[in-house]
């Protein structure tokens, strides 16, 4: 009698195409000798993450995450210049959200072209389709420059010494302009030296006394040179991990609002020890307020018409704020 065939488990030829894509993205960054962790369980639409290496071997906590679409009909929708790919809403929703950079990666197993964006950035914008540049190509730089979307890369260790006399160097030129790094290092600890603030008013309050002491030039010029200096003061913060600064957030206050950007974040455990440095090798200076804090606060001026506002807020959506017997005063002018 014959035997009538059993139909077994199958492996269906798109599995083999979706590996081809994540062995692309797992080559460039071995080649770029940083790490590569697949996620293994549970993938809900991050397939991996990428972490910096520094050419000493030191793995530096910098991450970004990686979504893997492999095959040729991912590349059907594109022009001269881009690859065009719209997520499903919720992930759409997921990769916006996400901590860290989410990185769309397109592999084209025929061609063996493996091209990438931070479809975070684009999905924060407002995008529903993200657009991928052909151009941009996930090779061993290209993994450098996907790990630098989240600021600039860490560099090697140095140590609280080396990083004090560093940013003490770095002083803008001008008489207008003559902040240091570590001025507006110093100037900006809050949270009893756990935290740093940092904003225009803060290099406007500086620059205003160096300005007023002898030699100081007695003005104050701001042009697009000392805005790139501040710039790169933030970027300074982030490659010597002083601050836990939220580099996308900093960006898009320029970009979408030509604005330079303000904050109040942790110190890193880095940039703790440079105080805690600052503090010991100068106690004089220490004692005289060096590393002393400074406080941060909202203005309140205008606090009484906020507080009647929120009050009618709170009413209208069916929270009365009164006191039992007791009726506020009605917000006048709503």
């Amino acid at each position: 009698m014959e035997e009538t065939p059993v139909d077994g488990p199958c492996v269906k030829e798109d599995d083999f195409t979706e590996r081809y894509g994540v062995l692309a993205v797992e080559k460039a960054v071995l080649d770029a000798r940083c790490v590569w962790r697949e996620t293994l369980l549970r993938d809900v639409g991050i397939d991996g993450q990428i972490e910096h290496r520094l050419p000493s071997g030191v793995v530096t906590g910098r991450l970004v995450a990686v979504q893997v679409k492999s095959g040729a009909s991912y590349f059907l929708r594109r022009d001269e210049t881009h690859v065009s790919y719209t997520p499903t809403a919720k992930h759409r929703a997921y990769w916006a959200r996400h901590p860290l950079p989410v990185i769309v990666v397109l592999h084209e197993p025929a061609t063996g072209r493996t091209v990438w964006t931070d479809a975070r950035s684009q999905l924060r914008d407002g995008a529903v389709a993200v657009r991928v540049p052909l151009a941009r190509r996930l090779d061993a730089r290209g993994v450098l420059s996907a790990l630098a979307t989240d600021g600039p890369l860490p560099v090697e260790r140095r140590s609280p010494a080396e990083v004090a006399a560093e940013m003490a160097a770095a002083r803008h030129p001008e008489l207008g302009f003559r902040l240091s790094y570590l001025d507006l290092f110093l100037g900006g600890l809050t949270d009893l030296g756990h935290s740093l603030y940092f904003g225009m008013a803060l290099a406007h309050e500086t620059q205003d006394v160096l300005a007023a002491l002898p030699g100081g030039g007695g003005t104050i010029g701001i042009g697009q040179d000392e805005f790139a200096f501040l710039d790169d003061y933030v970027a300074h913060l982030i490659s010597r991990d002083l601050a836990r600064v939220d580099f996308d957030g900093w960006r898009r206050m320029d970009q979408r609002f030509g604005m330079v950007g303000q904050f109040v974040v942790p110190l890193t455990a880095t940039g703790e020890e440079l105080v805690a440095y600052l503090g010991e090798a100068h106690p004089d200076l220490a004692a005289a307020g060096l590393v002393r804090e400074r406080s941060v606060s909202l203005r309140m001026d205008d606090i009484d018409g906020r507080v009647r506002l929120q009050l009618e807020l709170a009413r209208r959506l069916g929270h009365d704020p009164s006191p039992p017997g007791i009726p506020f005063e009605d917000a006048s002018g709503v």
